[in-house]
This record gives C-alpha cells, structure tokens and sequence, in this order.
C-alpha cells in the first residue's frame, strides 16, 4: 500500500479549531491512534485551507496537543474530564494515566475502571438495561408518561444437580417467571450468570454509578436475602440455577408536558 507523505509541519482542523504543530509532535506516540492517524499508512481528509481534518472536539483537543509538546503539561482542573475522553480516543496512554490518577478523576474514575473491568461484557449489560428502563414508559396512547418503571437484574449461578435432588423441570423463561414473579417483568429482566473474578455488590454498585451519572434517576431493592437459606433453586437441562440476588432497579421519570 502506497504511503502518504505528510510534511514536516502540519496545519490540523479540529472540529473547528485550527491548530499548528510538527508532525513528529503528532506521532510521539506511535502506538496511539493519533500516530497511527499520521503515520503515512492512512489517508486523512482536507479542509478548504489545506488543513487536515478531524471531526473531534477540538476546545479540550488542545489540553491534548500540550500535553504532546510537554509531558510535564497538566490541564487544568474543570477540563480534565472531557480531556480524558479525548486522551483515550486519540488513543494517548500516558495522558490518559496521567489524568485518572489526578483530582478531580482520582480516585473514582480507577475504582470505576477496576469495577468495570471485573463484569463480563459489562457494557453491554449497562446498555440493556438503559433500554429496558424505557419500556413502557410511554403509554400506548403516546401522550402520557408512567412515573417510574421497572428493569430486573438477576444474579445466578449454576451447579451440577445432587442425586435425588431438584427434580422440577422447568423452560428457562418458567425459571425466571419464579425468580422475578410474574410473567410480565420477563421482558424487563436481564441474566447475569456469576463469574469468579466478581460479585454483585460490585455489579451493581458500578451499575448506580453510571446510570446516575447518565442522567438517570434510580433507587435499587433487593427481593432477596443475602443469606444461602434463602437462595431460590431450580433445576434446568440437567444443571441447577440458583438466583443469588434478585434486584429491581426502579427508574423515575419527569415529564413537563
């Protein structure tokens, strides 16, 4: 593949912002996303004045370009947070660090990241809960709106059965029917099968974390006791599924219409 050649001092538009620097400021990381961008291996669009253009934020961008010039650079305290997310777009590692383990970040943003990165595909279970508290929110009719609704989160595991014991059999969605208590709240449930490296205390302690810092109003309920007397047991395909912690995270919606 045929390389570009970029000079040796480049004109860059950030998302509006004009900016002037060396190229060897731009790639010196080349391990980043910023690098790669400049590296010669890809093609990067022009703006009418010859700059090359970059659809990001360009106002915390510049925090970032300092922090290329010197690495001793600290942006200031009210911008760190939306630096951080360019920092870790642009792929820029040492910055990024930098940031996370200063105030006002530190120290949440790493016991956030920690936790996080305990949960199995933790994203993806944050989004469909985000989904699911929605549902139903808006009435059939499209012009009112229900005060609060319902998402379910169920914490398993599963054993092998012993001998004799656990004989009912039952579909998986029965399964859950029994553990949230009504066939209606299935299609607002999510699953979580427990994994060693996390617990639920952590799950959903990160959980109300970000959901509130998205913006959304919650309050959690446990519906069960912690206590292994009364964990729920079923057997299914031959394994036993016992709920650990049933959770009904509930959401409150405002409407000023």
């Amino acid at each position: 593949m045929e390389e570009n050649k970029f000079p040796d001092v480049i004109g860059l538009n950030m998302g509006g912002y004009i900016f002037t620097t060396r190229l060897s400021t731009l790639t010196r990381y080349t391990d980043s996303m910023l690098g790669a961008m400049f590296s010669g291996r890809h093609k990067l669009d022009k703006d009418n004045k010859d700059n090359y253009f970059i659809d990001r934020n360009g106002k915390y961008f510049q925090f970032v370009l300092e922090f290329l010039r010197d690495e001793h650079f600290v942006p200031p305290m009210d911008a760190r947070k939306k630096v951080l997310i360019e920092a870790e777009y642009f792929g820029i590692k040492p910055l990024a660090k930098k940031l996370k383990r200063s105030p006002p970040l530190f120290p949440d943003t790493v016991i956030a990241d920690n936790l996080r990165n305990k949960i199995k595909d933790y994203h993806k279970i944050k989004e469909n809960i985000a989904q699911l508290s929605t549902q139903d929110v808006v009435d059939q009719s499209g012009i009112s709106c229900q005060p609060k609704s319902q998402v379910y989160v169920i914490w398993y595991k599963i054993e092998n059965p012993v001998e004799g014991t656990y004989k009912t059999k039952l579909a998986f969605e029965d399964l859950v029917t029994i553990w949230v208590r009504s066939p209606e709240n299935v299609s607002k449930t999510v699953c979580i099968p427990r994994d060693e490296q996390s617990n639920s205390r952590d799950l959903f302690r990160i959980l109300q974390h970000d959901l509130n810092n998205d913006g959304y109003s919650l309050t959690l309920k446990s519906n069960y006791s912690n206590q292994p007397n009364d964990y729920i047991r079923y057997e299914f395909n031959g394994d036993v599924f016992i709920a650990l912690e049933c959770m009904t995270l509930e959401f409150t919606w405002n409407s000023d219409i």
